[in-house]
């Protein structure tokens, strides 16, 4: 996902100006508080956060990159005669990895990291163009996901791997979406393609779930991959939310709630807060209790702000 850790905090503000109204459920009542540009937010578009082993949180915005402290932000940009700035200011992806380094991926702008000794940016020199998402796997490596391919980057050696899936036609090639680990398997959503699982001996990919086998329910586009659990997919689809269990009898099905509600809009995030919640991302705002089996649908209410 384009924003990982701080999960709380990722719900709050992705779901930034928005106050709860309790739709589907009367069980529980949830507030949103917000934070906007007369805090010192630099955009109101937000497509990455994280928060950092500090406790900083970070926000990628379409107009820089926002640190805050939880009184006030301070904002890194892009300035063309400063090479520890960033490349471009539309920022995209976030991650911190085990060591506690914060990887920036910008659209257009390429990767970076930030480098805490001089509370500036370091430009890295390989993944141009658009990133997409960021992730590491149980052995170290970087995954960065990208407009134009895939990277695997060894930090130690300083040494990245590519690899590119191009369209039927070899005309162009095909963007990676989502990074997806689970317990030391590492998956790629590709776009108009489908969901692929390394192999790491032989240094290649094999296929999950191939896009044309989503037709059917009328799927093109698969936006968001979460792994329930080692056997179960969710993937969030232009049609709505749907699981998939390549172990299992059925290969691809609708999730549907306790009443046989789902959600049928273009599914934008989906994020784990919990063994028991679920947070979806469509045309509002989704809590899924696993327990329960029940969806909670939070919207905005323009007199309850």
């Amino acid at each position: 996902m384009r924003a990982s850790g701080g999960k709380v905090i990722v719900i709050l503000i992705g779901a930034l100006l928005m106050t709860a109204s309790n739709v589907l459920s009367q069980k529980d009542i949830t507030e949103f508080g917000h934070l906007t540009l007369e805090d010192g937010l630099s955009n109101l578009r937000v497509d990455a956060i994280v928060q950092d082993y500090l406790g900083y949180i970070w926000f990628g915005t379409k107009r820089g990159l926002c640190r805050y402290n939880g009184y006030d932000f301070k904002v890194f940009k892009s300035n063309t005669f400063d090479a520890t700035s960033l490349r471009y200011h539309q920022i995209t992806s976030l991650f911190e990895d085990r060591d506690h380094d914060l990887w920036i991926g910008a659209w257009a702008g390429g990767l970076h990291m930030y480098n805490r000794d001089q509370d500036n940016i370091r430009r890295i020199h390989f993944a141009p163009g658009n990133v997409i998402d960021i992730s590491q796997d149980t052995e170290g490596y970087i995954w960065v996901g990208t407009s134009s391919g895939l990277h695997k980057y060894d930090k130690l050696k300083d040494k990245p791997t590519s690899y590119h899936f191009w369209s039927r036609e070899g005309t162009y090639e095909r963007e990676v979406l989502n990074i997806i680990q689970s317990e030391g398997e590492t998956f790629v959503n590709i776009s108009g393609l489908g969901i692929l699982k390394y192999n790491p001996e032989q240094d290649d990919f094999s296929t999950v779930l191939l896009i044309d086998e989503c037709k059917s329910h009328g799927i093109n586009d698969i936006n968001e991959v979460f792994v329930y659990n080692s056997q179960t997919f969710w993937l969030g689809t232009d049609q709505g939310l749907f699981r998939f269990s390549p172990a299992q009898d059925f290969r691809l099905e609708r999730i549907l709630d306790n009443e046989h509600k789902g959600i049928y809009h273009s599914i934008t995030f989906i994020i784990n807060e919990s063994y028991k919640n679920i947070w979806i991302g469509a045309d509002g705002l989704y809590k899924y209790d696993i327990i329960e089996n029940t969806f909670t649908q939070y919207e905005h209410d323009i007199n309850d702000e």
